[in-house]
């Protein structure tokens, strides 16, 4: 007889949903409703962590209500002001939502599929419930990840959302991969890793190039979309897309960001119409030494870090409106 739910032990993140298929297995997590594993062939293709332990370095955490981090933790958002509990202590910053920490619930789970979801209420600095919920899918093709984002409030809210998975392609550093990314622009941070700025990018990743000796905490983007790659930013006074059309890989442009080594090529891709930004981490400033340089963070934004102050990139997700997306991880030998 299978171990049910309720029979598993109690584990740091919680309950573990295990799903496989066409030669992929993934592990969804009870805590913050990420991604803890993903294995092609045997293989791990995301650095993710054990089920007796905590995620650490946000590995797999789903950012929402908003991605990456703001200023101070202070915003103002239709004429109101609000203040945040600093999750980034070190640089005074609110970092990556407030959903990653919060035990998500089993929506449905079949062999190669799960859905768990959480609904954010009310709190300091957050005045709007919100309904969110994460569906993975393994096929041939990879894993397949849509995230939807409900308001069930009555007034609008600003919204934002990103992933933090990292990518390995079997390697055991940074130093023996190759990183083939669009990118056009990086986004200048301050010594808080606010950005203040944009420059060319001073690796040109288009065509692959090593990570051998490269140290990235950065945010690309300002490439048109055009079907297989490309990664259009949203400028900050377009109207927000919060209209509950889905995207899938087969309706729309994407972009692609690969990790290669001479055994395997592992990609994430994402749908290039919501997701404007990308956030690549090789992990060197990581408090643990063995957790440096060990996988590529490839982050998916809707937003760079401080659109709640900037508007770039941001959303308003109006009462009774759903927004939703796609993402995925795939690999090949």
């Amino acid at each position: 007889m299978g171990v049910t739910n309720d029979e598993q032990p109690t584990l740091p993140s919680g309950t573990q949903w295990h799903i496989r298929a066409s030669g992929y297995e993934a592990t969804i997590v009870e805590v913050g409703g990420g991604l803890r594993a993903l294995r092609h062939d045997g293989e791990d293709i995301v650095h993710g962590y054990a089920e007796d332990t905590m995620a650490d370095a946000a590995r797999g955490h789903v950012l929402a209500p908003w991605p990456n981090r703001i200023a101070g933790g202070r915003y103002a958002f239709d004429g109101d002001t609000y203040l945040l509990p600093l999750t980034e202590p070190e640089h005074a910053n609110a970092a990556h939502g407030l959903v990653r920490w919060q035990p998500w619930q089993l929506v449905e789970h079949a062999t190669h599929r799960v859905t768990v979801g959480v609904t954010l209420h009310p709190q300091p600095g957050w005045a709007w419930t919100v309904r969110f919920e994460m569906t993975y899918v393994l096929g041939p093709d990879g894993l397949a990840i849509t995230p939807r984002a409900t308001n069930l409030s009555d007034t609008p809210c600003p919204f934002g959302f990103g992933m933090h998975p990292y990518l390995t392609a079997g390697e055991s550093s940074l130093d023996d991969v190759t990183l083939t990314a669009p990118q056009d622009e990086a986004l200048t941070v301050d010594e808080r890793l606010i950005p203040v700025g944009r420059e060319p990018a001073s690796i040109d990743f288009t065509e692959s190039a090593s990570l051998r000796g490269v140290t990235l905490d950065t945010c690309f983007t300002g490439i048109g979309a055009r079907p297989g790659s490309g990664m259009p930013s949203r400028p900050a006074d377009a109207a927000p897309r919060a209209d509950g059309a889905a995207s899938s890989s087969n309706d729309a442009a994407r972009w692609e960001v690969s990790v290669s080594t001479s055994s395997r090529v592992t990609t994430l891709w994402a749908d290039a119409r919501e997701f404007g930004y990308v956030q690549l981490f090789t992990g060197d400033g990581l408090p643990e030494p063995k957790n440096r340089r060990s996988g590529l963070a490839v982050e998916p934004m809707t937003c760079p870090a401080n659109a709640f102050n900037t508007g770039e990139g941001l959303m308003v997700l109006h009462p009774g409106r759903t927004w939703t997306a796609s993402f995925g991880i795939s690999s090949r030998h």
